[in-house]
């Protein structure tokens, strides 16, 4: 059987592949860092949270990027990511 990616979890591959990218990049210097890299993802990023999850993997994708992979929680109240994830469950929480 052959799937589509969606268009999130295209974005998602982007948003990895640029932050390893970024890893392995030698320089500790973070304005270049931000100018090859951060910048870049920092687009792909706001592209893929404002889409609206059509899939379980969507809103996964979504999840690693709206925590920078688990290491922050955004805000409960205002955070983008908890918002979706309250009106994909009916508005309940």
């Amino acid at each position: 059987m052959i799937t589509r990616e969606s268009l999130i979890l295209h974005l998602y591959s982007e948003y990895e592949r640029i932050t390893k990218e970024a890893e392995a990049h030698p320089s500790m210097d973070d304005e270049e860092l931000d100018r090859l890299f951060y910048n870049r993802r920092d687009k792909v990023e706001d592209c893929l949270m404002a889409l609206p999850c059509q899939t379980p993997a969507d809103f996964a994708a979504k999840v690693v990027v709206a925590t920078a992979r688990g290491g922050v929680l955004p805000d409960w109240e205002r955070g983008p990511i908890w918002i979706e994830a309250r009106n994909l469950i009916g508005g309940a929480a």
